[in-house]
């Protein structure tokens, strides 16, 4: 065995860990996006709220989240999704709720979850 073996297999697992550990700083920054919206969305019947959806992947170079709401089990809306329209505005028949909610959250949110993605970074770092 060479020191260059030991090296390489020390980076591959460090990279490893990087990634696992966005992955699971992006799980959980998602669970704070949707905690926070939740109480913003816009609400008539209750769908909207309810359809909160998060994707995590890997492309090269990096982790991708995609998150937002996502309605097309309202048998009301005929399988259209109307979130984006009720993010981007606020019907007067609305209970509750505010356009923009998504938008909100994550700048309510922003600064807990870079903290939340530096400390497993830094954390992934120590090993």
């Amino acid at each position: 065995m060479r020191i260059d073996d030991n090296i390489t297999e020390w980076f591959n697992r460090i990279q490893r860990e990087i990634v696992d550990d966005a992955k699971s700083s992006l799980t959980d920054a998602g669970v704070i996006i949707e905690y926070t919206s939740r109480p913003l969305t816009p609400i008539d019947q209750g769908y909207l709220e309810k359809s909160f959806q998060q994707t995590i992947f890997e492309e090269p170079q990096k982790v991708v989240m995609e998150f937002g709401y996502s309605v097309v089990d309202n048998p009301d809306s005929l399988g259209y999704d109307y979130a984006y329209i009720q993010h981007e505005s606020f019907p007067n028949k609305r209970l509750r709720g505010q356009m923009y909610y998504l938008d909100s959250a994550v700048s309510m949110e922003e600064g807990h979850i870079l903290q939340l993605i530096e400390t497993d970074y830094l954390s992934s770092l120590s090993l």
